[in-house]
C-alpha cells in the first residue's frame, strides 16, 4: 500500500496538482492564500521584501568589484529569496493559480539554496580562528 503510493508520487510531474486518483490539489486550501491575507501579513511581507532589496542593492553598490558581485553562490541565494518574496507578496494580493504554483517552486528553490549555503559555510569555511564580523 505505502510502496505503491510512494512510487505513484514519483510518477507525477513536478508541482503537478492532479493526483494519481484523479483528484485535484486545492491550492488555496493548501497554501491558505485567500483565508489568511490580512493587512498585517501584507505589511510584513512588503517590509521583508524592502529589507532584502536594500541589502542586495546596497551590497552591490558598495562592492569593490561590482561586475564580480554575482560570482558567489550566496548572492544568487539572496536573489532567489528576493524573487520568492516578490512572488509571495503579489500572491497575497492577486491569488491566481499560476502565481501560487510559481511561488511554490520559488520557495523550494530558495529554501534549498539557503540550507546549502549554511551547511557549506559551517562545514567548509568556518574554523575556530575564523573572524566573525557582526554588522
Amino acid at each position: 500500500m505505502c510502496q505503491g503510493r510512494f512510487c505513484a508520487e514519483f510518477r507525477l510531474p513536478f508541482f503537478g496538482i492532479v493526483k494519481p486518483n484523479g483528484r485535484t490539489l486545492d491550492l488555496d486550501k493548501s497554501f491558505s492564500v485567500k483565508q489568511h491575507s490580512s493587512i498585517w501579513k501584507k505589511i510584513a511581507k512588503i517590509i521583508i521584501l524592502c529589507i532584502l532589496l536594500a541589502t542586495f542593492v546596497g551590497q552591490w553598490v558598495e562592492n569593490e568589484y561590482p561586475l564580480f558581485y554575482m560570482a558567489y553562490l550566496t548572492r544568487w541565494t539572496l536573489l532567489y529569496q528576493i524573487i520568492y518574496a516578490m512572488f509571495s507578496f503579489f500572491t497575497t494580493i492577486y491569488p491566481m493559480q499560476w502565481m501560487i504554483k510559481a511561488t511554490w517552486v520559488l520557495f523550494s528553490l530558495a529554501a534549498v539554496h539557503g540550507v546549502i549555503i549554511v551547511l557549506l559555510f559551517w562545514l567548509t569555511e568556518y574554523g575556530p580562528d575564523f573572524p566573525l564580523t557582526v554588522y
